[in-house]
């Protein structure tokens, strides 16, 4: 995994590590903004080089709410006919969204989980808006009185702490449980399934494996058995990507 927040926005570089990557024969991920679909051919060398999955904040389905948070780059994007070039070269995207911005009514819940299913994201980390301390955002809620609660420990994005303009904080709080369930529920996995052979198992084993079977990861954690299970997966794993790649090659 590349840790750094957009790996190909110097893609001289970013093209010089994918050809040093390919004879490599490693499987890799790392982060990009969705304007690296534009990037037809450095795509595809990434998938060339093992790319089999980036992660993408697309932050909002909402343009204002892009606006709202600065995210310009996403501004006026094809996110479908971009998202679709990555998903022809066999690579996965897993995203995030975050909801609460001034922009959002309570109808960004289905609408975001319409798009999300269409374009068969992989897996998507939600968040509800949190004006940390410290921040603009924060000081313009303190003045404007929207702060709910000073209790930090409820700033972890996955609850509400301060007054939403254009919905009720229980509306936004039950919008995320909402979506988070519908999103990973049995129906909208299988209708994001992608087609390659290879990326079926990462895919079931975070939408299935991660978010479906908490008991299980339990049990084998308080037995120390998980260094077990993650062997037998990975062994089946490189059988299924080495077929992959003869295939394509």
């Amino acid at each position: 995994m590349f840790f750094d927040d957009n790996l190909m926005v110097d893609k001289a570089y970013g093209k010089a590590l994918c050809r040093a990557l390919i004879p490599l024969r490693v499987r890799w991920r790392c982060a990009s903004s969705i304007e690296l679909g534009y990037d037809q051919e450095t795509v595809k060398l990434m998938a060339q080089a093992g790319c089999e999955s980036v992660f993408i904040g697309l932050e909002s389905i909402n343009a204002k709410s892009l606006q709202e948070s600065f995210k310009h780059q996403n501004i006026r994007q094809d996110y479908p006919q971009l998202i679709d070039v990555f998903h022809q070269n066999g690579i996965m995207i897993n995203s995030s969204f975050v909801f609460g911005f001034d922009h959002d009514t309570k109808d960004v819940f289905a609408q975001t989980l319409e798009f999300a299913v269409a374009v068969k994201l992989a897996s998507i980390n939600f968040h509800i808006l949190t004006p940390y301390p410290g921040t603009t955002l924060f000081r313009r809620f303190v003045a404007e009185g929207r702060i709910l609660t000073y209790m930090w420990d409820k700033y972890d994005t996955a609850h509400v702490v301060f007054q939403p303009s254009q919905m009720s904080p229980e509306e936004l709080q039950e919008g995320y449980y909402w979506i988070y369930k519908e999103f990973y529920s049995w129906p909208n996995i299988l209708k994001r399934m992608p087609d390659g052979i290879t990326q079926k198992p990462r895919f079931l084993s975070f939408n299935i494996g991660l978010k479906k079977m908490n008991k299980l990861w339990d049990f084998l954690i308080r037995r120390n058995m998980l260094s077990h299970a993650f062997r037998v997966y990975h062994k089946v794993d490189r059988i299924l990507w080495q077929i992959g790649r003869w295939t394509r090659e």
